[in-house]
């Protein structure tokens, strides 16, 4: 089934229209495209989407969601349900419409995630919106027991984006993961907040997030664990990890540990530097021009990270974006 809808002063311009657009009670005028395999079933009502995946049903292709930016203001919700031991794989593209490359965008986005008991998704976004959007993005993830939610998220687009995860492990043994990936340049702005509360015992969760930062990009990022007083044997870990390419760019990272319980395993950490000139003078050595040995330094420094997406194309289309964004930065 497939079903479609057709520095500083810069910024407070920018929170002033996310504003208006998140206060704003319509969920409109972004154009989604959506391609839900059976026997999944979709609906829509005044620009909320709601995918349900039925109990018991493992889908053997994945949910493609397509979100373009064509308009100044735009606001848009999705709703996934998992039902008890079913089984999906999303991938999501959002981009901005090709000739609105002149045209200030202001977007935010809500996805809300329910996996039922023994249930398991795979969700990850590819975000390549175009340097006049401005962007803030909601993500909420609810694990039942024995439940497993996996989150990738890719960003590289738009002028200042504002990234809220938080995943909620509410059952017995409910597992997370979470990859955050960014690449900044030309004075980008990203505000990055991930957090795992851990509400129900044998919990385990992990976030990741790894970025690079040319120009004069910067991020704020903070990454925070939250276990209850009933989050007993929980499992989990923490880290973020930058590289800055040039004197200009800039990382605050704020890594975060609230713990009630004593019966818990717990790291967390926070890294930002350069690559080593070692490994760029090997490269180089072995007969590869100083910007190719670059761009294999940026892609193995993702690659961990992606190992994760169960789909060599989205991978590759991922990688294409990166080397994009490489060819337009200027690296020091």
């Amino acid at each position: 089934m497939i079903s479609s809808l057709q520095q500083q002063n810069v910024h407070d311009v920018s929170k002033e229209k996310m504003e208006e657009v998140v206060t704003s009670r319509k969920h409109s005028n972004t154009q989604i495209s959506l391609q839900v395999p059976l026997p999944a079933s979709l609906s829509e009502k005044d620009g909320l989407w709601t995918i349900t995946i039925p109990r018991g049903m493992l889908l053997s292709e994945p949910i493609v969601i397509s979100t373009v930016l064509n308009s100044s203001l735009q606001k848009a919700k999705i709703v996934i349900v998992v039902e008890e031991e079913a089984s999906a794989v999303i991938f999501e593209t959002q981009k901005s419409f090709d000739q609105c490359n002149d045209v200030e965008q202001y977007q935010h986005q809500e996805v809300e995630v329910h996996t039922h008991r023994s249930a398991k998704l795979t969700y990850c976004t590819l975000h390549k919106t175009n340097f006049t959007s401005s962007s803030a993005i909601v993500k909420r993830g609810f694990v039942a027991e024995n439940a497993s939610l996996t989150w990738v998220d890719v960003l590289c687009g738009g002028r200042s984006t504002t990234f809220d995860l938080q995943t909620n492990h509410q059952g017995k043994a409910a597992q997370s993961k979470a990859f955050t990936l960014y690449y900044g340049t030309e004075g980008q702005l990203f505000e990055i907040n991930t957090q795992t509360d851990h509400q129900a015992e044998l919990a385990s969760g992990l976030m990741k997030a790894r970025g690079i930062l040319a120009d004069n990009a910067r991020v704020s990022y903070r990454g925070a664990v939250n276990i209850s007083s009933r989050g007993g044997g929980a499992v989990a870990h923490q880290k973020s990890e930058t590289i800055l390419l040039g004197d200009r760019a800039h990382c605050d990272a704020l890594p975060v540990l609230n713990v009630h319980h004593d019966d818990v395993i717990c790291s967390h950490g926070a890294a930002m530097g350069r690559f080593e000139e070692s490994a760029l003078f090997y490269l180089i050595s072995r007969g590869l021009e100083e910007k190719m040995a670059m761009q294999l330094l940026i892609e193995s420094f993702f690659q961990d990270y992606l190992r994760d997406v169960p789909s060599q194309g989205f991978i590759c289309e991922i990688q294409q974006v990166l080397k994009e964004k490489m060819e337009r930065s200027t690296i020091k």
